[in-house]
């Protein structure tokens, strides 16, 4: 998979809208794997949280 600054994979986002995921859920996970794995480096699991936790609040993802 690639990784594209600035724009959700429009395939993955349709599998999942397909699916019958919403929208705004179908984002999120996008995001929140996206993120993870860009975080998935650091080995100490308290900190990649925390950051995680942090990336998702200033993308306006929450949680």
């Amino acid at each position: 998979h690639g990784a594209t600054v600035g724009q959700l994979d429009a395939d993955a986002l349709f599998y999942l809208r397909a699916r019958g995921i919403g929208a705004p859920e179908a984002r999120h996970l996008l995001v929140r794997g996206f993120a993870s794995e860009a975080l998935s480096g650091i080995s100490d699991d308290a900190l990649r949280e925390r950051l995680l936790k942090s990336s998702l609040a200033r993308l306006g993802e929450g949680s």
